[in-house]
């Protein structure tokens, strides 16, 4: 069994681990999830999980995309059927192809907003420095008070 002991804080180390807490807390109650964007995108289309994820730019190219190609579609279909042509259905290929390609980087887009903007996040909240400094000051502690106490990781 080994024995792994808790560090002493000081009153400054207990304020710096507070803040950093506090800040983990901000950073998970403010980070994007792109599960439901996904599914919003994946299921409805349109951009409508870029609009609720807050991806407007986005949003509107993909909306204005699917738009384009359901008129293609639409229109080729409605060619064929009132001119009654035997040639290859061209817009109906076209604007199936748009749409299908439109759908994947809906599914995909979601992703990598999210990511984008985590990292700011974090980036902004100084989680990765204060995280590590945190880790390397308790590694630290851990590593004297196991040279004081004599305890060892691996009984002989």
């Amino acid at each position: 069994m080994y024995y792994y002991p808790q560090p002493f804080l000081s009153p400054e180390a207990a304020r710096k681990r507070e803040l950093t807490i506090s800040l983990i807390d901000e950073y998970d109650r403010r980070r994007i999830d792109p599960v439901p964007s996904f599914l919003l995108n994946f299921f409805i289309g349109f951009g409508v999980g870029n609009f609720i994820e807050g991806d407007t730019f986005t949003g509107i190219i993909m909306m204005s995309v699917d738009v384009a190609s359901v008129a293609l579609i639409a229109i080729g279909a409605a060619i064929r059927n009132n001119f009654s042509s035997n040639d290859a259905p061209i817009l109906d290929v076209i604007g199936s192809l748009v749409f299908l390609g439109s759908r994947i980087a809906q599914l995909i887009i979601p992703f990598t907003y999210a990511d984008s903007k985590n990292e700011g996040l974090r980036e902004s909240f100084f989680l990765k420095s204060m995280v590590s400094y945190l880790s390397a000051s308790a590694r630290q502690w851990t590593m004297t008070e196991a040279r004081l106490t004599g305890w060892q990781s691996h009984p002989k």
